[in-house]
């Protein structure tokens, strides 16, 4: 409970733990006095002229002053030891022209934040209308964490790729693109490009050592072939990668970007996808599609085997919620 100041003192001193000060209750006490009473009486006397004074300002000497003794007193009731709220206090900003200082730093940084983010925007539109056009990169690396449909999304541009004419030829290394190479337009497959669970140095290096053949060997008559590959995601982020003098960092697609991640229709056709193909999607509700279509791990992955396993199915909504759970 809070209690006002004068009638915290009024109660001390009717019980009768204080000693009266040298100079009265209702005086300034002496400096001399430095009795736990005088201190009080300290406080009192300021509080009090402060509540009933009609001047609404005091010069730095006076403040100085006063503040020394209310300091003192309040640190000497402290048992000596001077109170957080004392420091706070003295440093506040009344003014707040610090507070417009902090203001004006943070509005500043969310224009260059908003800044950034139209760019990237524009960079993204431009970008899709570059590649709606048809003009593919010669090397697409697709990037997210297991299960997020990375194989899936590069056959699915092969496929759309095949009906332009493409030949599709799933590789296993850099050598089979110059191996299989012909004057036909070709998009080549490959998988986990540089390692399925860590970064193979090895691998790498020999992407570096045949990158100026592979761009030569992607060069047709009839135009540019294609290298579709995945990675995943904490490969990308190494350094080593970042680095590397060869196509494959050239064009990096991360699945899990603000930009690229799956929509909720997305999402309840994939599922729906799955289902269908062992007759279970007239087993689910509409509010159930809804809660399975919340989750972002891996949900490609896990509309496979959900639709695959009896006892996934049947715990299909605790499945999506918690997958780790269930699998044990």
């Amino acid at each position: 409970m809070d209690f006002d100041l004068t009638l915290m003192i009024s109660l001390l001193r009717n019980i009768g733990v204080l000693v009266k000060p040298s100079n009265g209750w209702d005086q300034l006490p002496n400096t001399s006095d430095t009795s736990d009473a005088a201190h009080l009486a300290t406080l009192k006397w300021y509080r009090n002229q402060l509540a009933h004074t009609t001047v609404s300002s005091m010069d730095s000497n006076e403040f100085t002053d006063k503040w020394a003794l209310v300091e003192k007193a309040l640190t000497s009731l402290n048992k000596g030891q001077t109170p957080y709220e004392i420091t706070e206090i003295l440093n506040y900003d009344i003014d707040g022209d610090q507070a417009k200082i902090l203001a004006n730093a943070e509005l500043q940084q969310l224009k260059k934040e908003y800044m950034d983010c139209e760019k990237e925007k524009e960079q993204i539109e431009n970008d899709l209308s570059y590649y709606r056009d048809g003009n593919i990169p010669k090397n697409i690396a697709v990037t997210s964490k297991s299960g997020s449909g990375k194989t899936a999304t590069i056959r699915h541009i092969a496929i759309k790729l095949q009906q332009k004419g493409y030949e599709i030829v799933p590789i296993e290394s850099p050598r089979h693109i110059i191996k299989f190479n012909t004057n036909r337009q070709q998009v080549f497959l490959i998988d986990d490009v540089l390692g399925k669970y860590d970064l193979s140095p090895t691998l790498l290096e020999k992407w570096e050592r045949l990158n100026e053949k592979l761009i030569t060997c992607l060069e047709t008559k009839l135009g540019s072939s294609k290298i579709l590959c995945t990675l995943r995601l904490h490969i990308v982020s190494q350094e080593r990668f970042q680095n590397a003098s060869t196509i494959l960092n050239k064009v990096v697609f991360d699945l899990e970007h603000d930009s690229n991640i799956l929509s909720k229709d997305e999402k309840q056709k994939i599922l729906l996808k799955h289902l269908s193909g062992n007759n279970l999607e007239n087993k689910v509700t509409a509010n159930e599609v809804e809660i399975m279509c919340e989750s972002n791990y891996a949900f490609p992955l896990l509309c496979k085997l959900v639709s695959n396993d009896e006892d996934r199915f049947r715990k299909r909504i605790a499945f999506f919620k918690q997958t780790l759970i269930v699998v044990k």
